[in-house]
């Protein structure tokens, strides 16, 4: 990942991510900039992403706010984002005990919906 911070004069931000992927060594990269007299943020995804996915959806739905600015031959898309939107945190870390509590949930849920569905 790269980060590169704003310098004497400048006031944007970007983050970077490269990965490779599959036997082929594609790589794919995302990226998301603004600067700071923007509201919005640009986001750059590759083709066949969950990002790419979720940003299209979110174009459909929040036509106001999610901007497809633009859509590669490659498959991989630009969009505008409010920077509101963008958010950076840790994964959630979780006991061994919470894991299987979580999981015993899950299936209850899971046989409560094929019960329901039956009757």
């Amino acid at each position: 990942m790269y980060i590169s911070r704003p310098g004497e004069g400048q006031s944007c931000i970007s983050i970077m991510g490269v990965c490779q992927s599959g036997k082929e060594k594609t790589m794919n990269e995302y990226a998301i900039e603004w600067t700071k007299d923007r509201d919005y943020a640009g986001v750059t995804v590759p083709s066949g992403t969950a990002w790419k996915t979720k940003l299209l959806r979110y174009a459909e739905s929040h036509p106001e706010d999610v901007k497809i600015i633009a859509v590669n031959e490659d498959g991989s898309a630009f969009f505008h984002v409010p920077v509101a939107w963008i958010k950076c945190s840790p994964p959630r870390k979780v006991s061994e005990e919470q894991r299987v509590a979580a999981g015993e949930r899950f299936r209850q849920m899971w046989e409560n919906k094929k019960i329901d569905g039956i009757e």
